[in-house]
């Protein structure tokens, strides 16, 4: 008895490229007709397309760290090359899954630690990364104190260059105008300042403690 021959990357990729059976058996001589069709079978290759979902996609984004082998069991009509791909056009790529020890850094870290802290202590991982590592484990930040407003408009100043926003932009965006570019002017202004704190996705709070 004969042994069955494994399918190539290279013939699968030409299975996907042709786009018809025909085509597919002058360019694979050696593959029988009932073996084309069932690698485009198994390929998906002429089969209808299904959208994926909104609920499938929130599944995605909620499993996503996952192995794709396990992520992928979660989607019962998925392949796994679809599963990743949709991975990837959803969340951007998985360069790779976090280790318990990252895990475990992340969590004794990420309530106190700067962002520039947090990025220097995981030189290998992207800031949404690490943020979506710790809203998947409902890990949050704790406030930090400012003791002065100018303290917290040299904050504003700071993370819009972490970000890579224009000062200016950032006036236009929030109806501020040129209150965040002015650093000489002593001049506090609360509410602007909470308009660019609520931009970059935070919540000035003032807290009286009161004895």
């Amino acid at each position: 008895m004969g042994s069955i021959k494994r399918w190539t990357p290279a013939e699968n990729k030409i299975i996907r490229a042709c786009g018809s059976i025909s085509e597919s058996m002058t360019r694979l001589p050696e593959r029988t007709e009932h073996a084309i069709k069932a690698a485009r079978k198994r390929l998906r290759v002429g089969l209808p397309y299904h959208h994926w979902t909104k609920a499938e996609n929130n599944r995605l984004r909620k499993h996503s760290h996952e192995p794709l082998s396990k992520l992928a069991r979660r989607f019962k009509n998925r392949t796994s090359d679809a599963v990743r791909t949709q991975r990837a056009l959803v969340i951007g790529p998985v360069r790779s899954l976090w280790k318990t020890t990252e895990l475990t850094k992340l969590k004794k870290l990420y309530p106190s630690a700067t962002r520039n802290e947090l990025l220097l202590a995981f030189p290998n991982r992207s800031w949404h990364a690490i943020e979506h590592q710790a809203e998947h484990f409902g890990w949050r930040r704790a406030g930090r104190l400012y003791t002065s407003p100018n303290e917290l408009r040299h904050a504003v100043r700071a993370r819009a260059q972490e970000d890579g926003i224009p000062l200016c932009q950032l006036g236009a965006q929030t109806g501020c105008g040129g209150y965040s570019q002015d650093r000489q002017s002593k001049k506090v202004d609360l509410n602007k300042i909470a308009r660019a704190v609520e931009f970059f996705g935070g919540r000035l709070v003032i807290d009286w403690q009161d004895e």
